[in-house]
């Protein structure tokens, strides 16, 4: 007996519903997905590839054990990038410190303080804050990370990055984030700007853009290791120019960098994107590094990425 093409139609599309000589039949929800995946190979191709990811990823842990990476400790959480004595080693740095610069205060208990320095010449930024000191574990691993190519160390040092400017600026409106760049020379001598790959996560985890070319070095000049105070400002100065006027004007930036000791190397850029029309520039510095240090010299010695 012949069936006629009206008697088998769809009636409730949202059940997976059909009838058939005038009885429903349910098709089951598993077998409706295997019809929609042969619809679209594509999605059974994701499916597959996020089956096999994470059996690799199982396979990894399981012949390589997540450990420490500052001290090489096993991590009880592979999630985990630091071991909770590493972590605790870290210097933070806390307040007391000057609301304008940054640089703490010795003695004082409270906040809300403007350092003589900040009174007399008020710097071209809002304010600046730094995440951790520049010393031990992380020292040793920051220098990996910047000069012997162990980008990896990336994801674990923006951590405190990220910690920094949720203390510091989560309810700040800021409309862009700008690494301070390095010379075109010395970014080919390198290979990589570390401020651009810390900025790329903060810019993750924060949810504001990067803008990573607004900002440009002109000036190859000498390291900024091993000169005082004025000679840094001095080396420094005319060292930037914006590359993208309309990515600064009118806005609010946040400019971050990796390693400062007197700050001389954001305060010229900041000072270029104020005069490119910025609104407002604030600083965040990954670490900050005391002005004089018995550490080896040379430029392992010192972070400024200048």
């Amino acid at each position: 007996m012949a069936m006629d093409c009206e008697e088998f139609e769809r009636v409730d599309p949202s059940k997976h519903r059909f009838r058939r000589f005038g009885c429903p039949i349910r098709v089951s929800p598993a077998m409706e997905k295997l019809r929609q995946a042969a619809r679209d190979p594509g999605r059974v191709i994701r499916i597959f590839g996020r089956g096999l990811s994470a059996l690799v990823r199982a396979a990894s842990d399981l012949a390589f054990p997540a450990s420490c990476a500052f001290c090489g400790e096993p991590l009880s959480e592979p999630s985990l990038s630091l071991c909770a004595d590493c972590c605790d080693r870290v210097g933070r740095i806390d307040a007391p410190f000057c609301d304008r610069c940054g640089r703490s205060f010795d003695g004082l208990q409270t906040n809300g303080h403007v350092c003589g320095s900040c009174m007399v010449k008020p710097p071209p930024y809002g304010k600046a804050r730094y995440a951790v000191r520049y010393e031990g574990d992380f020292r040793k691993a920051f220098i990996d990370f910047k000069f012997h190519g162990a980008l990896h160390l990336g994801n674990v040092l923006s951590r405190f990055l990220t910690e920094a400017y949720q203390s510091h600026f989560a309810g700040s409106p800021v409309d862009v984030i700008v690494p301070v760049p390095l010379h075109p020379k010395r970014l080919c001598a390198r290979g990589h700007n570390q401020v651009v790959i810390l900025g790329e996560k903060l810019s993750r985890a924060s949810g504001i853009p990067l803008a990573r070319t607004c900002l440009e070095k002109t000036h190859n000049r000498q390291p900024q290791v091993g000169l005082s105070r004025r000679e840094r400002a001095v080396n420094v100065r005319g060292s930037f120019r914006t590359a993208r006027a309309g990515m600064i004007a009118g806005r609010k930036i946040l400019l971050i960098d990796d390693v400062a000791t007197t700050g001389a190397t954001v305060t010229e850029a900041a000072k270029t994107m104020m005069r490119s029309g910025a609104s407002r520039v604030d600083v965040l510095v990954l670490a900050l590094r005391p002005l004089f240090s018995h550490g080896p010299a040379g430029p392992e010695a010192d972070g400024a990425n200048v």
